[in-house]
């Protein structure tokens, strides 16, 4: 869910509310019949993403504080398991990056704004686009003050003088576009005192009747910002008639942390519990509950369990841990909890503090303040596997240009989650020989393999998503995006790496990982195409254990074959292209020409990636290639668009 505020200007006017209904309806038509694609990666199952744009001029205390508690309500009713809330500055807007993820758009329109037309048109460009591709967004606005204003502008027809008369139909190409206005009867509980009485909401629905049945597009509610910002059912009416559940029950603080039970074997939430492989850890433990416990004094133990069944009875299987990792280094000191903020922010404090090759990987069955890119969040519900790792590079004797395998980490990681996840896939479907089911397949073996069912496909540079191939015995369904590689359903995992130089030899990265293992929600999850592929769903189970180490396996391999064979970097990026979902995708790059963004863009297609990793492209009008380089440019490799930040 995206949150956005401002008060703009309209197309020859400067604010929403003086928009027309019948004109805005029209635009967002024709834009419907004319989108090249529907931009929903299953939107009613997605992540709900957040941004509140920060305001260009300063909103009066009222309206701010009505913002306020339509924010803060909003995050209450769609339920924090499964909503984040981001600050989206105004530049981050334009740049458009949010447009693929958002599963709802909020404006807040204040009135009449000095930036002018200029500005409103960009941003009545950006909505209306939003809309078209299959988006849905939340208007909240105050009713327009005088009456010379059009009729059938958004700020009267949500204001006291309303009424719910129904306009026509506007039809285009095998698209519609309805404008309705809910009553009263359709809220639970006394919410006015007249029946049937109008509410102060506008409805607008962009439908595809070319298919039967009739499929909703895109929805808009236009809503009256103080009722909204009073009445907290206004507010929940809107969300549910956008297609967002909303939770009416009372917090439950029951799952932030467990309560200990001294005569079982089950651990709380803040305890934590080691099996550790390798001599010579226990600095390496101490560092991690200093972190964890940084106010405590004395800092509580680390209970270090020398046997197996001394561990806690817990979700997370120890014995499918150790009895699946075949790494040296990678993972050898296991550190888990029940519940942790943030693995990766703990690990950062005590980061150029760890040994070289400490094999630290700290683990937890949820993380309630999950850390994603820049300063985005994640969730990590349970049944995810969240945790984070230490890795040491060593350059040996003879090796190549170094920094090129220290850029490409991040790349190598999402390698070795499409490696273990094919591994662990075919050998529940019995595809794999006992050797291989006992170590490790080879890599390119793995890429070969013609199993059925989706598969697994890299987005550049880092994350990984589940793809349907069109060889899949699935019809086509417009609400997956689409890419060269097939249908995408979801995002299945996501990475995050820090490196730290410590000579020009050795370079040591933290990595955190988050892979959907058996978690439904928010997106897709292993085990969901575990059983889409098995001849009896639901007798074969993953787990978050099995799956880690088996991502560590990969990459400890992927790594070797790089710094001790005569494979090399080159072969694991072929590897990697192998698996992403870019070949021969079409981007649109655009350019700085005196400061100023280029009217029309480059369109080129992508071929690869350079030795550092970054993106490879080739001139579709020259033939001429060139590198990307993501610090000077925003991407959004979803929709094909590069632009200069």
């Amino acid at each position: 869910m995206m949150l956005a505020r401002n008060g703009r200007t309209g197309l020859s006017m400067n604010s929403w509310r003086n928009v027309c209904a019948t004109q805005f309806g029209r635009g967002v038509l024709s834009l419907m019949s004319k989108a090249p694609f529907v931009a929903k990666v299953q939107r009613d199952r997605s992540l709900l993403n957040m941004y509140y744009l920060t305001p260009v001029r300063i909103l009066d205390d009222q309206t701010a504080s009505c913002y306020r508690k339509c924010v803060q309500q909003t995050e209450k009713l769609a339920g924090s398991h499964a909503t984040l809330v981001y600050p989206l500055s105004y530049k981050e807007f334009v740049a458009e990056l949010w447009q693929t993820s958002a599963k709802l758009l909020i404006l807040c329109d204040s009135g009449e704004s000095q930036n002018g037309v200029n500005c409103f048109a960009t941003e009545y460009d950006l909505v209306t686009r939003f809309l078209a591709e299959g988006g849905r967004v939340l208007m909240l606005m105050s009713p327009s003050a005088h009456s010379n204003f059009n009729p059938n502008s958004f700020g009267n027809l949500i204001g006291p003088l309303a009424s719910a008369a129904e306009s026509p139909e506007l039809k285009l190409n095998g698209y519609s576009w309805q404008w309705s206005m809910p009553k009263s009867d359709d809220l639970d509980g006394p919410v006015c005192n007249q029946k049937n009485q109008t509410l102060p909401l506008l409805v607008g629905t962009g439908l595809n009747v070319s298919t039967s049945p009739v499929t909703e597009q895109c929805k808009l509610v236009i809503a009256c910002l103080e009722a909204i910002g009073t009445r907290s059912e206004f507010l929940s009416l809107a969300l549910h008639i956008l297609g967002i559940h909303c939770d009416h029950s009372e917090s439950d603080t029951s799952s932030d942390a467990s309560v200990l039970d001294v005569s079982s074997n089950s651990p709380g939430s803040t305890e934590l519990y080691s099996y550790v492989t390798a001599p010579g850890q226990q600095k390496t433990l101490d560092l991690v509950s200093t972190a964890v416990f940084p106010t405590a004094n004395p800092v509580p133990a680390l209970h270090i369990c020398p046997t197996m069944d001394k561990l806690p009875s817990a979700s997370f299987h120890w014995s499918d841990y150790f009895n699946t990792l075949r790494t040296h280094t990678l993972g050898q000191t296991l550190v888990w909890a029940e519940s942790l903020t943030s693995s990766f922010e703990i690990c950062e404090k005590f980061f150029n503090k760890l040994a070289p090759n400490s094999g630290l990987i700290l683990v937890s069955d949820r993380q309630t303040k999950g850390k994603g890119r820049g300063a985005n969040r994640w969730i990590s519900p349970v049944g995810q596997a969240a945790f984070t790792f230490h890795v040491t590079l060593e350059k040996p004797d003879g090796f190549g240009p170094f920094m090129n395998l220290v850029t490409c980490m991040q790349h190598l990681v999402a390698l070795s989650i499409v490696l273990g996840s094919e591994h662990l896939l075919l050998e529940h479907l019995g595809l794999l020989d006992k050797v291989s089911q006992r170590s490790m397949a080879d890599p390119d073996l793995l890429l070969s393999f013609k199993r059925p069912g989706p598969r697994f496909r890299v987005k550049w540079p880092n994350d990984v998503y589940v793809v349907e191939t069109e060889s899949d015995e699935t019809p086509p369904d417009s609400s997956f995006l689409s890419c060269p590689s097939g249908r995408i359903m979801g995002k299945l995992a996501g990475i995050l790496t820090q490196g730290s130089m410590v000579d020009s030899d050795r370079v040591d990265c933290l990595v955190g990982c988050g892979v959907n293992v058996s978690n439904d929600l928010p997106t897709i999850c292993l085990q969901s195409i575990l059983d889409k592929v098995s001849s009896s769903p639901g007798s074969s189970k993953l787990t978050t254990a099995k799956v880690i180490a088996s991502i560590l396996n990969y990459l400890e391999l992927t790594l070797h074959r790089i710094l001790h064979t005569p494979r090399g970097l080159n072969w694991a990026l072929d590897l990697y292209t192998r698996c992403w979902m870019h070949t021969g995708q079409e981007v649109q790059v655009y350019k700085k020409v005196n400061s100023k963004l280029s009217p029309s863009p480059t369109r080129c297609t992508v071929v690869g990636v350079d030795p550092y990793g970054y993106l490879l492209v080739r001139n579709q009008k020259t033939g001429a290639q060139f590198t990307l380089h993501p610090d000077g440019n925003s991407m959004d490799m979803m929709r094909g668009l590069i632009r200069p930040k």
